[in-house]
C-alpha cells in the first residue's frame, strides 16, 4: 500500500547498475587522445609560425636603423621633403637601460616642437644602444648602473647619424641630446669627424665624467659609489671636432647635476679648435626641465637652418 512502512525483515530493493561495456571505455579513451593531438598539432603550428616569422625590417620605416653591427630603435617624427633638407636627431638621456613612458613622451614631444617649428625638415628620435621602452629594444649594451658611454655605444651612435643621413640625402645633421645623450653627442663629435654639422647638448656632463661622478656621489652622501670606469669623458676626446662646428650647451641655473663648471673646460678647449661653442645659463630650470625648454627648440631650428 502507498505510504505503508516496509514490514521489519523484509529485505530492501537494491537497485543494479550495469557494467560499463568496454567498447564505451575504449571510446573515452579515443576521445581523450583526439584532443590531445588536437592541441598538439596546435602548438606545432604555433611554434612553426614563430620560427618562420620575419624580423622588423632594421629601416626608417619600420622604425628603425642599422647602426653598424646593431640595430637601434629610431622614430620618424618627420620626414625631410626632398634631399638636401637638414635633419636633427633627438637622444635620451640615462636611465638604466630603460626610458620611463614619462620620460619617453617628454622626448617625443620636444621632436615635435622641432618638427613643427621646422616644416620640411626631418626629425627623428633615437633610442640609445641596449635600451628598453614601450618603442621597442635596441639592440647593443646599457648598464642598469649606466655607465655606458663607451667606445662602441658612441661608434654605434655615430653610425646612426651617418645611416639616417645618407637614408634622406640631408645636408646638415643637428645632433640634439639631453643628459647622458648629451655627453654622447660631445663624444661623437670629438671622435667621428664630420658625424654632423651642429649640435644642441641640454644638461651635458661633457667635461670630465670622474669629476662628475664624484660630485653627484658627494651630492648624495655616497663614497662607494663607482665613478663609472667604462665611460668615456667628452673633455678626453676632442680632436675630432672640425673648425665651423657649432654647439649649444644649455645649463639650468637650477640643476644640481651637470653644473656649469663641468662644461665651462669643453667650451674652452672647443672654440680654441675653431668651434662656434657657447654656453648658456637658464633661469629657473632643473636638469630634467632644460630638457623642454623652448630654448632647446628655437637654437635646433636656428641651427637646423644654419642660421646666424
Amino acid at each position: 500500500m502507498p505510504g505503508a512502512l516496509r514490514q521489519a525483515g523484509t529485505p530492501a530493493t537494491t537497485r543494479h547498475h550495469p557494467a560499463a561495456h568496454p567498447g564505451d571505455t575504449a571510446a573515452r579513451a579515443l576521445r581523450c587522445l583526439g584532443h590531445a593531438a588536437i592541441v598538439a598539432l596546435l602548438w606545432l603550428g604555433l611554434t612553426s609560425q614563430d620560427a618562420t616569422a620575419q624580423p622588423t625590417p632594421c629601416t626608417p620605416q619600420h622604425g628603425r636603423i642599422q647602426a653598424g653591427s646593431v640595430c637601434l630603435v629610431a622614430k620618424v617624427l618627420a620626414s625631410p621633403e626632398q634631399p638636401g633638407r637638414a635633419l636633427a636627431l633627438i637622444v635620451h638621456g640615462d636611465g638604466g637601460a630603460f626610458l620611463p613612458p614619462g620620460y619617453l613622451a617628454s622626448m617625443e614631444r620636444l621632436a615635435q616642437r622641432i618638427a613643427r617649428a621646422r616644416p620640411g625638415d626631418g626629425v627623428v628620435f633615437v633610442q640609445r644602444p641596449g635600451y628598453r621602452s614601450a618603442l621597442g629594444v635596441s639592440e647593443g649594451r646599457a648598464k642598469t648602473i649606466d655607465d655606458d658611454y663607451t667606445a662602441e655605444n658612441v661608434a654605434h651612435m655615430a653610425a646612426a647619424a651617418r645611416a639616417l643621413r645618407a637614408h634622406w640625402d640631408a645636408k646638415r645633421v643637428v645632433w640634439v641630446g639631453h643628459s647622458g645623450g648629451a655627453a654622447l653627442g660631445a663624444l661623437a663629435l670629438g671622435r667621428e669627424p664630420g658625424v654632423a654639422e651642429a649640435a644642441v647638448l641640454a644638461g651635458c656632463p661633457c667635461g670630465s665624467v670622474e669629476q662628475w661622478r664624484a660630485h653627484r656621489n658627494a651630492s648624495r652622501g655616497r663614497t662607494s659609489d663607482s665613478l663609472w670606469p667604462n665611460s668615456l669623458s667628452p673633455l678626453e676626446h676632442m680632436n675630432g671636432l672640425q673648425p665651423g662646428l657649432r654647439v649649444v650647451l644649455l645649463t639650468g641655473d637650477r640643476d644640481e647635476n651637470t653644473l656649469p663648471r663641468f662644461n665651462e673646460p669643453w667650451v674652452a678647449q672647443a672654440r680654441d679648435r675653431g668651434v662656434d661653442a657657447q654656453m648658456i645659463i637658464l633661469p629657473g630650470l632643473d636638469h630634467g626641465q632644460v630638457a623642454g625648454s623652448a630654448e632647446v627648440v628655437s637654437h635646433a631650428a636656428r641651427l637646423m637652418a644654419d642660421a646666424p
